[in-house]
């Protein structure tokens, strides 16, 4: 289909990376790209409400498998420095001091000055926004901050120097208007130390809406056969039992996996996430599988079994299994959307059942005629 976006989008020339001068009003005409089984109408307004004004480079979203209300969470992708970036440095200049814009602008300024040398290690940002559970009365709760990482001498994404990943984590706390912890980033240098040979850490972040106080750190690398291994080196005292049949649920359905440990000022947290990817390799912008695999026949198998395991609700399958696919729209050119799902990421907590939750994605890219 071809859907007319005039004058929301213009192409960031450093980057090559299309930017969004206001995800609220391209998610506003981008409405017939996603299934209604996914988000409803009054759901999908209520995101255009919370994205109103907001830049972005890349639009994510995020949905709750075992969830029978069409409701998402928003992720918005930032290139450093991009445009969208930029904007975003601008808009907390303006904003009220203190406020949660003008924390993450500072944040932005400081990691990109000459004081700050990890800076090149930092390949995008997200911005997590809770949307879909959150009451719609325009008290929204500020958004969760992730960096991800990558050693640009090495080709596989994620860093391995502890005292690195230090200095990142207490940077990234400045994000949301927190002060160091040094119980918290030790906790993260030693993840990091513990780590086996090929395991790396991919992104941090910071959630100021969550309790307890953590930093969220995603390992990449970890082998399935040694998942529990190595989970107990770096310090996790979860249940392994449950890690265990997780992976017997999804054997043999994915390319590779990576993990999503709590780091807490008290160690390594009980919750564990396992994330699920299809294909083995990135892309080489470090963004996500779905930007160069569409064919949602990749991901039928994996779905199966969430859904045999009672983790994803048959009309959710279904509308997922829609979704992947590109599509045009007009701006003062033509952009091409890449539409996909990026992983599927299944939650673990002590005394609680799993759960399952898909991470979509929406990359613009200009086409020349």
């Amino acid at each position: 289909m071809m859907t007319d976006a005039r004058g929301l989008f213009h192409i960031d020339s450093e980057s090559q990376t299309t930017g969004m001068q206001n995800c609220g009003a391209v998610l506003r005409t981008l409405r017939s790209l996603v299934p209604n089984g996914l988000v409803g109408d009054l759901e999908w307004e209520r995101l255009v409400v919370r994205t109103e004004g907001l830049p972005a480079s890349v639009l994510g979203l995020e949905f709750r498998l075992d969830d029978r209300e069409p409701n998402a969470d928003l992720l918005l992708g930032l290139v450093p420095g991009s445009r969208a970036e930029e904007a975003h440095i601008r808009r907390g200049r303006d904003a009220r001091p203190g406020s949660p814009e003008a924390v993450l602008a500072n944040y932005f300024a400081r990691v990109r000055g000459a004081e700050f040398p990890e800076a090149e290690l930092i390949t995008r940002t997200i911005l997590e926004y809770d949307v879909g559970r959150v009451a719609g009365d325009g008290r929204w709760s500020p958004p969760a901050v992730f960096q991800g990482l990558k050693d640009r001498s090495s080709p596989d994404s994620g860093i391995r120097d502890p005292e690195v990943a230090g200095r990142i984590a207490s940077a990234i706390s400045c994000a949301v208007g927190r002060a160091d912890d040094a119980q918290e980033i030790a906790g993260i240098r030693e993840v990091v130390a513990a780590l086996p040979p090929d395991g790396r850490l991919a992104w941090l972040g910071v959630m100021p809406g969550r309790n307890p106080r953590m930093i969220r750190a995603l390992i990449h690398g970890l082998d399935a056969d040694g998942l529990v291994d190595s989970l107990q080196r770096i310090g996790w005292q979860g249940q392994t039992e449950t890690v265990s049949g997780v992976l017997n649920v999804i054997d043999d359905q994915f390319a590779r996996l990576a993990i999503q440990l709590e780091v807490s000022a008290q160690g390594v947290l009980p919750r564990l996430g396992i994330e699920v990817y299809v294909l083995p390799k990135q892309s080489s912008d470090g963004f996500a599988d779905w930007s160069t695999a569409a064919n949602p026949e990749l991901w039928r198998p994996a779905l199966s079994r969430l859904e045999d395991a009672g983790w994803c609700l048959p009309l959710k399958m279904k509308s997922l299994l829609t979704f992947p696919g590109r599509e045009y729209v007009i701006d003062d050119g033509i952009f091409l959307v890449h539409k996909g799902i990026n992983h599927v990421k299944i939650s673990i907590e002590t005394s609680q059942p799993c759960t399952a939750k898909a991470y979509v994605g929406m990359f613009f890219l200009p086409v020349n005629t």
